[in-house]
């Protein structure tokens, strides 16, 4: 059974819940790709195997591991033992060490922390494995994120959060509206 008709289009992200995974999926949406978004350690294995199973790509977060989390496992068992087409799978890992060794298929950066260089080494990584459209960084992290984030804010406060339940709203829900900014922006 081949991998499915959006396989290319999709990137699982799996990252501790926090403002790096908002940015990470961010860049993924506007670089006009599909987040499956888990949120390590509140996602069951059959929702991970779902998600990394419809995903060519592969964004994982370990900078704050110390174990390979179950989301990478399942995620590189995909590629490893799904068979024909899921072999193309490839992976962009943050880790707090440079690796020496680097499996096929999988890039390893540090991003220290720093949603910009999340954001910056997301959008060089799937420029070179996907082919996605080349994007001025700077357009990215200084005027398209900002803009997103004003905007979401603006909209949260109207509907009547607080600031503090604003700052604290979950990925989950902030990953919904980035797809509907998207188009927006789009339309």
């Amino acid at each position: 059974m081949p991998p499915p008709a959006d396989f290319a289009r999709n990137v699982f992200v799996s990252a501790p819940e926090g403002p790096l995974l908002q940015a990470m999926v961010f860049c993924v949406v506007y670089l006009g790709f599909v987040p499956q978004v888990a949120v390590s350690g509140e996602i069951s294995v059959a929702e991970i195997a779902e998600m990394a199973g419809r995903s060519k790509f592969s964004i994982h977060d370990l900078s704050g591991c110390k174990d390979v989390p179950i989301e990478l496992a399942v995620d590189y068992g995909c590629r490893q033992f799904k068979g024909a087409g899921w072999g193309d799978k490839t992976f962009l890992i943050f880790q707090q060490r440079a690796r020496r060794a680097t499996p096929a298929g999988c890039d390893f950066q540090r991003h220290v922390g720093d949603y910009q260089k999340a954001v910056s080494k997301v959008a060089s990584w799937l420029a070179r494995a996907a082919g996605s459209r080349s994007v001025v960084l700077a357009e990215v992290h200084s005027q398209a994120y900002p803009a997103f984030q004003e905007w979401h804010y603006e909209r949260q406060l109207e509907a009547g959060r607080s600031e503090a339940q604003v700052q604290d709203y979950p990925t989950r829900l902030v990953h919904e509206a980035m797809m509907e900014w998207a188009r927006l922006q789009d339309g």
